[in-house]
Protein backbone atom coordinates (compact mmCIF):
# COMPACT_ATOMS: atom_id res chain seq x y z
CA UNK A 1 0.00 0.00 0.00
CA UNK A 2 1.22 3.32 -1.04
CA UNK A 3 0.92 6.92 1.50
CA UNK A 4 -1.72 7.98 -1.02
CA UNK A 5 -4.03 5.01 -0.78
CA UNK A 6 -4.85 5.62 3.05
CA UNK A 7 -7.80 6.80 3.70
CA UNK A 8 -8.83 7.18 7.58
CA UNK A 9 -12.17 8.76 6.56
CA UNK A 10 -15.68 7.55 8.36
CA UNK A 11 -16.62 6.05 4.61
CA UNK A 12 -13.55 3.53 5.57
CA UNK A 13 -13.99 2.54 9.21
CA UNK A 14 -17.73 1.74 7.91
CA UNK A 15 -15.88 -1.34 6.00
CA UNK A 16 -12.55 -2.10 8.50
CA UNK A 17 -10.71 -1.18 10.85
CA UNK A 18 -7.57 -0.33 8.64
CA UNK A 19 -4.74 -1.91 10.48
CA UNK A 20 -2.54 -1.92 7.08
CA UNK A 21 -3.03 2.02 6.22
CA UNK A 22 -2.09 2.40 9.95
CA UNK A 23 0.95 0.19 9.22
CA UNK A 24 2.05 1.58 6.11
CA UNK A 25 1.62 5.38 8.36
CA UNK A 26 4.03 3.93 10.98
CA UNK A 27 6.73 2.40 8.42
CA UNK A 28 6.48 5.42 6.07
CA UNK A 29 4.96 8.59 7.73
CA UNK A 30 4.17 8.23 10.96
CA UNK A 31 3.46 11.93 11.73
CA UNK A 32 1.11 12.20 8.20
CA UNK A 33 -0.55 15.49 6.99
CA UNK A 34 -3.87 13.30 6.24
CA UNK A 35 -6.36 15.62 3.70
CA UNK A 36 -9.71 16.12 3.73
CA UNK A 37 -12.28 16.82 1.04
CA UNK A 38 -14.41 18.93 3.01
CA UNK A 39 -11.95 20.61 5.93
CA UNK A 40 -7.98 21.69 5.86
CA UNK A 41 -6.71 18.08 6.67
CA UNK A 42 -5.52 17.30 10.20
CA UNK A 43 -2.16 15.62 11.70
CA UNK A 44 -2.22 11.38 11.80
CA UNK A 45 0.12 10.23 14.74
CA UNK A 46 0.35 6.68 14.63
CA UNK A 47 3.50 5.69 17.01
CA UNK A 48 3.13 5.00 20.68
CA UNK A 49 6.25 6.57 21.69
CA UNK A 50 4.71 9.40 19.93
CA UNK A 51 1.27 9.48 20.86
CA UNK A 52 2.23 9.36 24.88
CA UNK A 53 4.32 12.01 24.27
CA UNK A 54 2.09 14.45 22.49
CA UNK A 55 -0.33 13.67 25.31
CA UNK A 56 1.93 14.46 28.07
CA UNK A 57 2.72 17.78 27.08
CA UNK A 58 -0.24 20.07 27.12
CA UNK A 59 1.57 23.00 26.89
CA UNK A 60 2.66 22.07 22.96
CA UNK A 61 -0.43 20.11 22.31
CA UNK A 62 -3.52 21.53 23.48
CA UNK A 63 -6.33 20.43 24.42
CA UNK A 64 -8.60 23.19 24.81
CA UNK A 65 -7.40 24.97 20.97
CA UNK A 66 -8.97 22.93 18.77
CA UNK A 67 -10.83 20.09 21.19
CA UNK A 68 -10.60 16.74 20.72
CA UNK A 69 -12.61 16.25 17.53
CA UNK A 70 -11.07 16.47 13.90
CA UNK A 71 -14.00 18.83 12.98
CA UNK A 72 -12.93 22.70 13.55
CA UNK A 73 -15.42 24.35 15.46
CA UNK A 74 -15.91 28.36 15.89
CA UNK A 75 -15.59 30.10 19.31
CA UNK A 76 -18.86 29.17 20.54
CA UNK A 77 -18.84 25.90 19.73
CA UNK A 78 -14.71 25.58 21.50
CA UNK A 79 -16.47 27.35 24.83
CA UNK A 80 -19.32 24.10 24.51
CA UNK A 81 -16.37 21.29 23.98
CA UNK A 82 -14.39 22.94 27.11
CA UNK A 83 -17.23 22.18 29.61
CA UNK A 84 -16.14 18.48 29.28
CA UNK A 85 -13.24 16.95 31.12
CA UNK A 86 -12.41 15.11 27.40
CA UNK A 87 -11.72 19.25 26.64
CA UNK A 88 -9.78 20.50 29.03
CA UNK A 89 -6.04 21.25 29.59
CA UNK A 90 -4.03 20.61 32.96
CA UNK A 91 -4.13 22.22 35.38
CA UNK A 92 -7.76 22.23 35.20
CA UNK A 93 -8.01 18.84 33.78
CA UNK A 94 -6.43 18.01 36.68
CA UNK A 95 -8.60 18.63 39.69
CA UNK A 96 -11.60 17.88 37.53
CA UNK A 97 -9.64 14.53 37.08
CA UNK A 98 -8.95 13.82 40.41
CA UNK A 99 -12.60 15.10 41.93
CA UNK A 100 -14.28 12.51 39.79
CA UNK A 101 -11.82 10.14 40.72
CA UNK A 102 -12.94 10.37 44.46
CA UNK A 103 -15.90 8.96 43.29
CA UNK A 104 -14.02 5.60 42.61
CA UNK A 105 -13.54 4.51 46.37
CA UNK A 106 -12.58 0.97 46.95
CA UNK A 107 -16.27 0.27 47.81
CA UNK A 108 -17.85 1.19 44.79
CA UNK A 109 -14.91 -0.84 42.89
CA UNK A 110 -15.81 -3.53 44.66
CA UNK A 111 -19.97 -3.47 43.96
CA UNK A 112 -18.93 -2.46 40.29
CA UNK A 113 -17.17 -5.52 39.43
CA UNK A 114 -20.11 -7.62 41.00
CA UNK A 115 -22.29 -5.66 39.76
CA UNK A 116 -20.87 -5.60 36.00
CA UNK A 117 -20.44 -9.66 35.63
CA UNK A 118 -23.92 -9.81 36.87
CA UNK A 119 -25.23 -7.51 34.05
CA UNK A 120 -23.10 -9.00 31.72
CA UNK A 121 -24.37 -12.48 32.65
CA UNK A 122 -27.88 -11.54 32.40
CA UNK A 123 -27.42 -9.16 29.26
CA UNK A 124 -25.74 -12.75 27.75
CA UNK A 125 -28.83 -14.43 29.03
CA UNK A 126 -31.64 -12.93 27.90
CA UNK A 127 -30.05 -13.13 24.12
CA UNK A 128 -29.74 -16.68 24.63
CA UNK A 129 -33.03 -17.25 25.07
CA UNK A 130 -34.03 -15.08 21.79
CA UNK A 131 -31.72 -17.17 19.70
CA UNK A 132 -30.44 -14.59 18.11
CA UNK A 133 -29.29 -10.79 18.33
CA UNK A 134 -28.04 -7.43 17.11
CA UNK A 135 -24.82 -7.39 18.36
CA UNK A 136 -24.23 -3.69 18.65
CA UNK A 137 -27.87 -2.78 20.29
CA UNK A 138 -28.21 -5.69 22.92
CA UNK A 139 -24.98 -6.58 23.63
CA UNK A 140 -22.00 -3.96 23.06
CA UNK A 141 -24.00 -0.85 23.96
CA UNK A 142 -26.16 -2.61 26.21
CA UNK A 143 -23.72 -3.07 28.48
CA UNK A 144 -21.71 0.20 29.13
CA UNK A 145 -25.35 1.96 28.63
CA UNK A 146 -26.01 0.45 31.81
CA UNK A 147 -22.97 0.62 33.86
CA UNK A 148 -22.28 4.05 33.17
CA UNK A 149 -26.19 4.61 34.13
CA UNK A 150 -25.38 2.88 37.48
CA UNK A 151 -22.34 4.78 38.33
CA UNK A 152 -24.46 8.09 37.85
CA UNK A 153 -27.37 6.82 39.60
CA UNK A 154 -29.83 6.73 36.54
CA UNK A 155 -33.26 4.95 37.27
CA UNK A 156 -33.80 2.10 35.49
CA UNK A 157 -37.25 2.89 33.41
CA UNK A 158 -34.83 6.00 32.34
CA UNK A 159 -32.34 4.26 30.53
CA UNK A 160 -33.52 3.70 27.00
CA UNK A 161 -33.98 7.34 26.81
CA UNK A 162 -30.45 8.12 27.96
CA UNK A 163 -29.42 5.55 25.07
CA UNK A 164 -31.39 7.68 22.42
CA UNK A 165 -30.21 11.27 23.09
CA UNK A 166 -26.42 9.52 23.28
CA UNK A 167 -27.57 8.00 19.68
CA UNK A 168 -28.53 11.48 18.72
CA UNK A 169 -25.60 13.55 20.06
CA UNK A 170 -22.87 11.68 18.44
CA UNK A 171 -24.72 10.09 15.67
CA UNK A 172 -24.47 12.80 13.22
CA UNK A 173 -21.78 11.15 11.39
CA UNK A 174 -22.36 7.46 11.52
CA UNK A 175 -24.33 5.93 8.27
CA UNK A 176 -25.98 4.24 10.83
CA UNK A 177 -27.61 6.89 13.09
CA UNK A 178 -27.83 9.81 10.46
CA UNK A 179 -28.94 12.35 13.02
CA UNK A 180 -28.46 16.15 12.00
CA UNK A 181 -26.34 18.42 14.33
CA UNK A 182 -29.50 20.21 15.30
CA UNK A 183 -30.90 17.07 16.35
CA UNK A 184 -27.89 16.69 18.54
CA UNK A 185 -27.99 19.84 20.30
CA UNK A 186 -31.30 19.21 21.00
CA UNK A 187 -29.83 15.63 22.65
CA UNK A 188 -27.33 17.41 24.46
CA UNK A 189 -29.86 19.71 25.75
CA UNK A 190 -32.09 17.11 26.75
CA UNK A 191 -29.01 15.73 28.48
CA UNK A 192 -27.76 18.28 29.99
CA UNK A 193 -31.27 19.43 31.68
CA UNK A 194 -32.15 15.51 32.81
CA UNK A 195 -28.47 15.14 34.27
CA UNK A 196 -28.91 18.96 36.64
CA UNK A 197 -32.27 17.32 38.11
CA UNK A 198 -30.64 14.01 39.07
CA UNK A 199 -27.79 16.59 40.60
CA UNK A 200 -30.54 18.72 42.48
CA UNK A 201 -32.11 15.52 43.97
CA UNK A 202 -28.74 14.41 44.98
CA UNK A 203 -27.47 17.78 46.88
CA UNK A 204 -30.86 17.11 48.66
CA UNK A 205 -30.56 13.37 49.35
CA UNK A 206 -27.42 12.10 48.74
CA UNK A 207 -26.25 8.24 46.82
CA UNK A 208 -23.47 6.38 46.76
CA UNK A 209 -23.05 7.40 43.25
CA UNK A 210 -20.59 9.72 41.40
CA UNK A 211 -23.09 12.11 40.62
CA UNK A 212 -23.29 12.62 44.71
CA UNK A 213 -19.56 13.07 44.86
CA UNK A 214 -19.50 15.48 41.78
CA UNK A 215 -22.13 17.74 43.67
CA UNK A 216 -20.98 17.51 47.18
CA UNK A 217 -17.52 18.64 46.24
CA UNK A 218 -15.79 22.14 44.67
CA UNK A 219 -13.35 23.26 42.54
CA UNK A 220 -11.75 26.94 42.97
CA UNK A 221 -14.30 27.93 45.08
Amino acid sequence: MQLDDVDLSAETWGREVPHEMFRTLRDEAPVWRHPEDDGPGYWAVTKYDDVVAISRDAETWSTELGSTFISDFDEEGLEQARLTLLNMDPPKHTRYRMLVNRGFTPRMIGNLHDAIRERARLIVDRVVEQGECEFVNDIACELPLQVICDMIGVPEADRRQIFEWSNKLVGFDDPELQSTPEEGAIAAAEIYAYCDAIAAERRKEPRDDIMSTLVHAEVDG
